[in-house]
C-alpha cells in the first residue's frame, strides 16, 4: 500500500474512497501469525490423524497387523501414508498396500 501511494498521486476526489477500500482489504486479509512451533505441531497432528485412520482401515480390512507392518507405518512420511491410504482401494493384501505406489 505504501509503495502504491508513493508511485501514484491520487486526486483528492478519490483519495477517501481509496483509503476506505484499502482499510476494508486489510481487515479482510489479515492473517493470524502462526509460529514455526505451532505449524510443526499442526503438521504432526495431521500426520498422527492420517496414521490413526490408516491403521483403523488396515485393521478392519486385513485384521491385526504384525509388528513389522506397524513399525513401517509409524516410520512413514505423511506423503507415504497418503499413498498407502489410496492403495487400500485396489490392493488385495496388506503387502500390496505397503508396496504399491
Amino acid at each position: 500500500m505504501i509503495f502504491l501511494e508513493w508511485m501514484v498521486a491520487l486526486p483528492e476526489s478519490v483519495s477517501d474512497y481509496y483509503d476506505e477500500q484499502m482499510e476494508t482489504l486489510q481487515e479482510e486479509t489479515t492473517m493470524t501469525y502462526i509460529s514455526s512451533f505451532e505449524r510443526k505441531a499442526m503438521e504432526k497432528g495431521v500426520a498422527q490423524g492420517s496414521l490413526s485412520i490408516l491403521l483403523k482401515l488396515l485393521n478392519h480390512r486385513f485384521g491385526e497387523l504384525d509388528q513389522a507392518a506397524l513399525e513401517k507405518l509409524h516410520d512413514a512420511s505423511p506423503e507415504q501414508l497418503e499413498r498407502w491410504a489410496e492403495n487400500i482401494l485396489d490392493a488385495q493384501t496388506l503387502e500390496e498396500v505397503l508396496t504399491l505406489h
